[in-house]
């Protein structure tokens, strides 16, 4: 799995994730640090969270994410 995206919050990935998905990109989101802790804790990660997809989709999920940000 190759390193995609850091995103802020987990809305936001999991938005990114299930359009990955639709597109039949395998995917997953992990939190850096004390990440996962803090999401326990507090209801949030400080470090946002990073989104991973398999080698072999990197430059489609990158073109999904660039079509993403041409919207917004």
């Amino acid at each position: 799995m190759e390193h995609l995206c850091n995103v802020a919050t987990a809305i936001e990935a999991d938005r990114i994730m299930a359009l990955l998905e639709t597109n039949d990109i395998a995917c997953y989101r992990m939190e850096k640090g004390a990440g996962s802790y803090l999401s326990v804790t507090m209801g949030m990660s400080l470090t946002g969270y990073d989104i991973y997809v398999d080698e072999s989709k990197i430059e489609d999920a990158q073109a999904l994410i660039a079509e993403i940000e041409e919207v917004e």
